[in-house]
């Protein structure tokens, strides 16, 4: 989100899914509170050549391993995000999809930005609006 200190550990492939990867360095992102909260279990995989999966578990389900397939969420350590988002720096002050819809690089983007809320909270926003502000 770019607004509040990272202060937690962050598991990018959930741990409710890839029980394997809890203690993985490979598998841990720096995070602030508010966005590992939001993001919680969700995961989508792109399985070839355009079929996308959202893996959902229950409390009560059994551990089944995912189905082969590339994050959709854009992950900050092997992808840099802004060959996907772009900043409105003139209107809004929200992230948009660099590319083409219908490519798999607006789709990783437009579900990077809902799943991690980045344009729904306000305040993000407006803190955004402000460091721009601030650096001109």
């Amino acid at each position: 989100c770019e607004d509040s200190i990272a202060s937690e550990v962050e598991h990018f492939r959930p741990k409710t899914f890839y029980p394997e990867l809890v203690f993985s360095w490979l598998n841990y992102l720096y995070s602030c509170g508010p966005c590992n909260r939001i993001k919680s279990n969700h995961f989508r995989l792109v399985i070839e050549p355009s079929e996308y999966v959202d893996l959902v578990r229950r409390r009560t389900d059994p551990v089944v391993e995912p189905r082969s397939g590339s994050p959709v969420l854009i992950d900050p350590r092997n992808d840099d995000p802004l060959q996907y988002l772009s900043l409105d720096l003139v209107d809004t002050f929200w992230f948009v999809p660099r590319h083409l819809k219908g490519t798999r690089e607006c789709a990783r983007a437009e579900y990077t930005i809902k799943c991690l809320k980045l344009n729904e909270r306000d305040y993000l926003a407006r803190a955004r609006q402000e460091a721009y502000a601030g650096y001109r």
